[in-house]
């Protein structure tokens, strides 16, 4: 989560703050928005070069990944999970078109974001 919060791509609009999800699942959760400053340089953004690029895992994604652009707000928890297989990590992420909407979604979505179970074993995809 600190790359988040020290790139010139986002602008940090909540910042990051310790909060339990679900059944007892304890992270962290910021809420962000690309910065004037964004310049993604990638041709398949709609709001380009006014994006930023979240998440990216060439391994399982190829070339796919989670940006946000334009005023898109994204409001994302993670935490680390530990199972005997090795460490993963987890995110819960909302994403609306602006602060505003951000906020309705985050009321609607609240009771599934309150169902969240971890499972007891993980496996790999």
């Amino acid at each position: 989560m600190e790359w988040l919060t020290s790139t010139s791509d986002f602008a940090i609009l909540a910042k990051p703050k310790s909060v339990t999800v679900g059944e007892g699942i304890k992270g962290r959760r910021l809420t962000l928005t690309t910065s004037a400053k964004a310049n993604f340089g990638w041709d398949d953004c709609p709001d380009n070069p006014h994006c930023a690029a979240i998440v990216t895992d060439p391994s399982h994604w190829i070339r796919n990944f989670y940006a946000i652009g334009g005023a898109e707000v994204s409001r994302i928890f993670v935490t680390t999970l530990h199972y005997p297989e090795g460490d993963h990590t987890f995110f819960v992420t909302l994403d609306a078109v602006s602060a505003g909407d951000l906020a309705a979604f985050a009321d609607e979505a609240q009771p599934i974001i309150d169902s969240l179970r971890l499972p007891a074993t993980y496996f790999a995809n």
